[in-house]
């Protein structure tokens, strides 16, 4: 009888160690599907930058918007607040290959808007949700894969 109920506690040891395991693994396989969806992510945004033909790692001069002097070289004040932004992510994108949320305040700055950096961050991750942008790496922002440059009072 002592081998029987050896037998089966053993069995039951085992079916447990066996549950267990199935849990890491289960846990380890839903990790790995949205690292997965995430670099899928990655490329399709990457692949989108460089069809535009845009280089992330080397920066260009500037466009010759601004003016040394400070005047602002078009009026965005009375225009949408995701607008100006979605047109700031364009230009800088154009520009550098990605937008900042300072260099997208500083954009917008030279066109008479007075959002900071982190009023800017916020509507950037508003509008990733919405999908207009997609965040390239940590700070660093592009228009999303196939999205085109709103005119002005056309947002979604």
């Amino acid at each position: 009888m002592t081998t029987i109920t050896q037998a089966l506690d053993d069995a039951k040891r085992r079916l447990q160690a066996n549950s267990e395991e199935m849990k890491e693994l289960e846990s380890r396989l839903t990790n790995l599907r949205a690292l997965q969806r995430s670099l899928a992510n990655e490329v399709s945004v990457l692949e989108s930058v460089a069809t535009r033909g845009l280089e992330t790692d080397t920066e260009t001069p500037s466009s010759g918007d601004d003016d040394a002097t400070g005047a602002i070289e078009e009026d965005w004040s009375d225009k949408e607040r995701l607008w100006s932004i979605i047109q700031a992510v364009f230009a800088e994108t154009n520009r550098v290959g990605h937008a900042t949320p300072a260099s997208v305040a500083e954009y917008l700055a030279a066109r008479g808007r007075t959002e900071d950096k982190d009023n800017v961050g916020a509507a950037l991750s508003y509008l990733r949700k919405q999908g207009t942008v997609a965040r390239v790496a940590r700070g660093q922002w592009v228009p999303a894969p196939a999205i085109e440059a709103p005119e002005e009072g056309e947002l979604f």
